[in-house]
C-alpha cells in the first residue's frame, strides 16, 4: 500500500485509516468533518498514548488504508 496525498484526496468519512502528519504522528486515526463554517477543514479524530484521550489531528499530510486483519 502507498501512502496518499491528503491534497490530492480524503478517506470516506469515519473510514479508519493510518495517518502520518507534519509532526511525523503516525496513528489510526477517522476523518469525521471536512468543511467548518468558514472554510475546508479536515480534521481526523485518534487516540494516542496510553491516556485514553481522543486527539483532534488537523496537520495530516499523508494517508492509507488499514492493512487487511491477519488471517
Amino acid at each position: 500500500m502507498n501512502w496518499i496525498d491528503i491534497n490530492e484526496r480524503v478517506p470516506k468519512t469515519y473510514l479508519p485509516v493510518l495517518i502520518f502528519t507534519e509532526s511525523e504522528i503516525q496513528a489510526v486515526a477517522i476523518l469525521f468533518r471536512k468543511k467548518n463554517k468558514t472554510r475546508k477543514v479536515n480534521k481526523f479524530m485518534t487516540m494516542i498514548g496510553g491516556d485514553g484521550k481522543e486527539r483532534m489531528i488537523e496537520d495530516v499530510t499523508h494517508w492509507m488504508k488499514l492493512p487487511k486483519d491477519p488471517v
